[in-house]
């Protein structure tokens, strides 16, 4: 009987203990359970936070993206404008440049046009007043026969000339035609005239001694100045028989083109 009992008491504290181990082991493996389900709330807790976060991150850097690329353009209106201000200005100061240089350059060619008429040649036909080639008379008893001058030129201006060629004609008064006129004679003549020289050519006029009317000498001089210019100088004189002379008289009157000169 005690055996029995004691065996008993064996049986008994073998199923508490197997009851307390199994009861420990359920506890453990759900406080385990529960460690994992608690892991895996923080986990999820903590990426869900993350991912709000990384929300809120994107959202500030787009928002603060879209702030910086409203700056750039609101600076790059404003370099625009400055930019446009700047060439208004430029261009005004670039008209103005013009203006002034467009005036310069006229001025520099005034100046110049002025110097060349200041310093040209000015060279004038006319009749030779040199006694030793002018005004020849021929008398055949008592009586003119022939009465021959040369026509002359004289350089008035401040620098040579070079004569080219000399044009004339002698006909009636009443033969003169308005208009440009038109020489008969001419004769190529290279001279060298310096300023204020008086020079008789080697053209020759023989006035009409038998008649009493007017006669009228027309004549041209061609001549180049320093500046490589060719100019020319015209005359249109009325030729009067006084005894055994010759007047001369300008005409003007009704014969412009007779009396133009370069």
């Amino acid at each position: 009987m005690r055996w029995f009992l004691l065996w008993l008491a064996l049986m008994i504290g073998s199923t508490y203990s197997q009851e307390t181990s199994y009861n420990e082991a359920i506890t453990q493996k759900n406080q385990k359970t529960e460690q994992q389900n608690s892991e895996a709330k923080n986990e999820s807790a903590f990426f869900e936070k993350m991912k709000t976060e990384k929300v809120k991150a994107d959202s500030y850097k787009a928002g603060s993206d879209r702030g910086e690329k409203l700056d750039l353009e609101r600076q790059l209106v404003e370099y625009t404008r400055q930019l446009a201000v700047f060439t208004k200005w430029l261009v005004a100061v670039t008209a103005i440049l013009c203006f002034i240089t467009g005036g310069l350059v006229w001025m520099a060619f005034r100046q110049e046009k002025m110097a060349k008429t200041h310093e040209r040649a000015y060279v004038h036909v006319k009749i030779s007043d040199n006694p030793d080639f002018s005004r020849k008379r021929t008398m055949i008893n008592d009586k003119l026969a022939a009465y021959t001058v040369r026509i002359g030129v004289k350089n008035n201006g401040r620098t040579p000339a070079s004569i080219k060629i000399v044009r004339w004609t002698l006909c009636l008064e009443k033969e003169l035609q308005p208009g440009k006129p038109i020489y008969h004679d001419n004769m190529v003549q290279y001279i060298e005239l310096t300023p204020e020289l008086d020079w008789a050519t080697k053209a020759e006029v023989s006035y009409k001694c038998d008649t009493a009317e007017p006669q009228a000498l027309f004549a041209e001089i061609v001549y180049e100045d320093i500046f490589r210019k060719s100019r020319y100088h015209r005359m249109l004189l009325r030729v009067t028989r006084e005894g055994d002379t010759f007047k001369h008289d300008p005409i003007y009157e009704g014969f412009p083109e007779y009396w133009k000169w370069t």
